[in-house]
């Protein structure tokens, strides 16, 4: 893990409640319109629960960054926060930084782990430099389609993410 330049926190129980409605407005939206997972990800991990844990991911990215959350529903590769902030988020505390082949080259990319109600920002990567061929695979799940594997250490301090 690289824990030169994690921050960890949580949210107030009122910005919990908004990530959470901003969650479930996103998933009606979808289930509404009919789509589905566009990156391969089987149904049984497709859960509420990874819903909730994204959208409070963002808000907390927000919190610490010093910008606004938007709660957006329906943007889809729209920027997460600000113009062009992308925020991916992990259980797993070792996670990579997941940037797909359709990800906006043009935007940063934020990697935040969530331990329950604790969020930590790993670090932050621009779109361009994530796409090494080294880190293009899908030895971890040969199922769905490759896509790039940013180690934590190739990963920036969050205090320099422009924005």
């Amino acid at each position: 893990m690289n824990t030169k330049y994690e921050v960890s926190g949580t949210l107030t129980a009122e910005e919990s409640k908004w990530a959470i409605d901003t969650a479930a407005a996103r998933r009606f939206e979808s289930l509404s319109d009919g789509r589905k997972n566009s990156h391969g990800m089987p149904p049984k991990y497709d859960t509420v629960e990874n819903d909730n844990q994204g959208a409070k991911a963002e808000l907390f990215a927000a919190n610490v960054i010093g910008i606004e959350w938007g709660a957006t529903v329906n943007s889809f590769k729209g920027a997460d926060l600000g113009s062009n902030i992308q925020v991916k988020s992990s259980k797993n505390p070792n996670s990579c930084l997941i940037f797909r082949c359709d990800d906006n080259p043009k935007h940063n990319y934020v990697l935040v782990t969530c331990a329950g109600d604790v969020f930590t920002i790993v670090g932050w990567i621009p779109g361009v430099e994530a796409k090494k061929d080294c880190w293009y695979t899908n030895a971890q799940c040969p199922s769905r389609p490759k896509q790039y594997f940013v180690p934590q250490s190739a990963l920036l301090d969050i205090k320099t993410i422009p924005h």
